[in-house]
């Protein structure tokens, strides 16, 4: 015969986490209930709404107060001297220009490779009985030896994309595309 003394029931429960705005920064939740009805400084509310991937997640509980809305002082100066989209599109144009020969001509740069073989090269300057190094100076030379006529077609042909940077028509990245693939084969 069984005697019941007692009965015990398990509810789940979910783990959660209370958290200040502040300590929040850098964090992501996909739901979030937030109370930002006592928020003191511009740009709280923004941080802790922020923190969200979606607003399907969250639940606002309080109030946002109209004082926090007012605007930073910063914000608006900055607002009142940015540069309008016609200039900010020109500026963008030429920066992209730039960058695109920047890398262009650099990925054909071979001096500093040339400069560090050289400097390599001379290292080699003990015995050779002295050093395991000193075995592989033929070998570093003939490697110095070989780059330098590399550097000379790479010197030219960055000329030439030189040219074709300096002109800047419509299409002068398609015809640089070109060559630089045309490069490669």
């Amino acid at each position: 015969e069984e005697n019941i003394k007692g009965t015990f029931s398990h509810y789940p429960i979910k783990l959660a986490w209370a958290i200040t705005v502040h300590k929040s920064q850098g964090l992501t939740f996909k739901k979030a209930i937030i109370d930002v009805s006592r928020a003191f400084a511009p740009g709280q509310i923004y941080v802790a709404l922020s923190r969200l991937v979606s607003l399907d997640g969250l639940v606002l509980t309080g109030r946002i107060p109209l004082s926090v809305l007012e605007q930073d002082g910063a914000l608006t100066g900055f607002l009142k001297s940015k540069e309008s989209p016609e200039v900010l599109g020109k500026v963008l144009k030429k920066e992209t220009h730039h960058f695109i020969a920047d890398t262009v001509l650099k990925a054909f740069n071979f001096n500093s490779l040339c400069n560090l073989f050289k400097y390599h090269v001379e290292s080699y300057t003990k015995d050779d009985k002295k050093s395991i190094k000193q075995q592989y100076k033929n070998w570093a030379g003939e490697l110095h030896t070989d780059l330098i006529p590399v550097k000379e077609v790479a010197d030219k042909f960055s000329g030439q994309l030189n040219q074709i940077i300096g002109t800047q028509y419509s299409g002068y990245l398609s015809v640089l595309n070109d060559r630089v693939k045309a490069a490669k084969t």
